[in-house]
């Protein structure tokens, strides 16, 4: 394995910074407008559920199997290339596509595509800001938060080009967006990817193998489940917020300035990410994280008026930078270094998708039957529930604290 230069480290820095940039600005453009989208083709709650579902099971099984192939693969350059190409092209042909059933093998495909991108990236810009030191100038929320502040101008660009026009032409750049962030691999120093890769020997475990390395560490699987039930950018009340909005008189362009606030406002807590866990440690985060999504969610229900959806919509940027930054960091702790790729797909991917396909199934039974403000009751129940795990995590890791032979972690 080559040692990484200080060069090759700067260099790394900077093009991760534009890929982040370039890769969640593409977000912007369509997801905070996607089921507004699908809605507009005359789908009801139920079938975005389904739509949703399906792909979402489709990328869950796809995911840590792709991981592992990028762990073992001798071309990963050209692999991550790949599925930053197919992500655009067939996201492309969803915005002039109607017929639902089209619809769902397109969008799974899309899916399956990038189920990696995000956890690769991930993995690459780590292994440059961790060894930065905790907390420090370049640090992974350093690079990370580029992709926020993109996104801020994205989304707000995007909700007012489609009210002005339409969704199809936000496709169009959003493939464009994709190609130059896979144009910027080819700058990435090959020192990057070589030190990313893994040795394959008869040890390498499958998946089955990683998740009982997960289900040991008891500390780290509540986690996990805590993160799983309110995943801020999956779970089924995220997926239909936008209708809701809408339902309540707020404008395309308005839903687009939500989530613009709300990319603008993770900056800060991204670039403070890295430090706050360091000081504070991930349970502690986790604990203040919930009890902010518990609070949001209800205030939504007892008031769900539109300057409230829109102010907690703003405030998901919290729980988002906190929760992405701990994910990684949790994986890169408490996993072998081998695997971290493989178990990052897996975590915030296949476990992600499980809650996110079950609560968006949910949602849209309730969104049709019962409205959006039900969503919101049903999301605190969920916060609830991620804050008892975690303070069991909390508990878990003062007894290991005070006699580590009681609990491996």
């Amino acid at each position: 394995m080559r040692t990484i230069s200080h060069e090759a480290m700067k260099s790394s820095v900077i093009i991760l910074s534009l890929f982040f940039a370039l890769y969640i600005g593409a977000l912007g453009l369509f997801q905070p407008f996607i089921t507004l989208h699908f809605h507009s083709l005359g789908m009801s709650g139920i079938q975005i559920g389904v739509l949703t579902t399906v792909s979402s099971l489709l990328a869950l099984l796809s995911a840590p199997i792709i991981g592992s192939i990028y762990d073992k693969s001798s071309h990963k350059r050209l692999l991550f290339i790949t599925l930053l190409v197919l992500s655009g092209v067939f996201l492309l042909l969803i915005g002039w596509i109607k017929y639902y059933p089209l619809v769902i093998i397109l969008f799974s495909i899309y899916r399956i595509g990038a189920s990696t991108n995000i956890p690769i990236a991930e993995n690459l810009a780590y292994s440059v800001g961790g060894r930065k030191g905790e907390g420090k100038r370049f640090g992974f929320g350093f690079m990370r938060l580029w992709g926020s502040i993109a996104f801020t101008m994205t989304a707000l660009a995007g909700g007012w080009f489609a009210e002005k026009f339409n969704l199809q032409g936000n496709f169009v750049i959003f493939l464009g967006f994709m190609l130059l962030a896979a144009s910027l691999m080819f700058f990435l120093s090959p020192e990057m990817f070589d030190h990313t890769k893994k040795k394959i020997s008869s040890e390498h475990p499958q998946d089955s193998s990683i998740l009982r390395i997960i289900f040991r560490d008891k500390y780290l699987l509540l986690l996990i489940a805590a993160m799983a039930l309110t995943h801020p950018l999956g779970n089924g009340i995220r997926q239909f917020e936008p209708i809701f909005m809408s339902q309540l008189q707020i404008r395309q362009s308005m839903i687009g300035l939500a989530a613009a606030l709300s990319a603008l406002t993770e900056v800060p807590f991204m670039l403070w990410a890295d430090y706050l866990i360091h000081r504070f440690g991930i349970t502690k985060i986790l604990l203040v994280v919930f009890a902010i999504d518990l609070s949001r969610r209800l205030l939504v229900w007892f008031f769900p008026i539109g300057w409230m959806v829109f102010v907690t919509h703003v405030a998901t940027s919290i729980s988002f930078s906190m929760r992405l930054v701990t994910t990684v960091s949790l994986v890169n702790l408490r996993i072998p270094a081998k695997h971290t790729t493989t178990s990052l797909a897996l975590i915030s991917m296949t476990i992600y998708s499980i809650s996110n396909m079950i609560s968006s199934a949910v949602s849209g039974l309730l969104f049709d039957v019962y409205g959006g403000r039900t969503l919101y009751l049903y999301s605190a129940v969920g916060c609830l529930i991620s804050l008892c795990l975690s303070l069991l995590a909390r508990k878990i890791e003062m007894r290991a604290k005070e006699s580590p032979q009681i609990v491996s972690v």
